[in-house]
């Protein structure tokens, strides 16, 4: 789909989140030099990492303001997309998991990374996604590269 409509999508998701929490807040930038009109990604590609910063660390987090801040901008030869919270950070989310009553293991990035080894597969482009936990202050980076020719 179009990256605009993948976006669309995404603010449709988190200002659901925010009726039910009420508590953070989120800002998704596009820089100008995205075409987002006519780039294509796929489908639900951002959701899942989003869903994994506001439930894993942000609703987690019991001091502070809980931000999300998404970025896109074009690098080169690809987009990148940049989700970064302000929330616990995948350690401490980890050790909340390992004592929670339900554990209940989240299956959202694992099936991402499988759809993302299809397409590759598929039509011999990787999307890279790299994880990165932030220390001070904590929280979580995702970044995303997708690959896409010139204009």
């Amino acid at each position: 789909i179009r990256l605009d409509e993948e976006l669309a999508t995404l603010r449709l998701y988190l200002e659901l989140e925010k009726m039910r929490f009420k508590n953070f807040r989120y800002v998704i930038e596009v820089d100008d030099d995205v075409e987002s009109d006519f780039i294509e990604v796929p489908p639900l590609l951002l959701q899942p990492y989003v869903e994994n910063a506001l439930w894993h660390g942000l609703m987690n987090k019991q001091r502070g303001d809980k931000r999300l801040d998404i970025n896109v901008s074009r690098k080169d030869h690809h987009i990148e997309v940049v989700i970064e919270d302000n929330g616990i950070g995948r350690e401490q989310a980890r050790k909340l998991q390992t004592r929670s009553k339900s554990k209940n293991e989240s299956l959202g990035l694992k099936i991402s990374e499988d759809r993302l080894s299809h397409l590759k597969e598929l039509y011999g482009s990787e999307i890279l996604v790299e994880i990165i936990d932030l220390q001070d202050p904590t929280g979580t980076r995702v970044v995303i590269r997708i690959p896409v020719g010139d204009e």
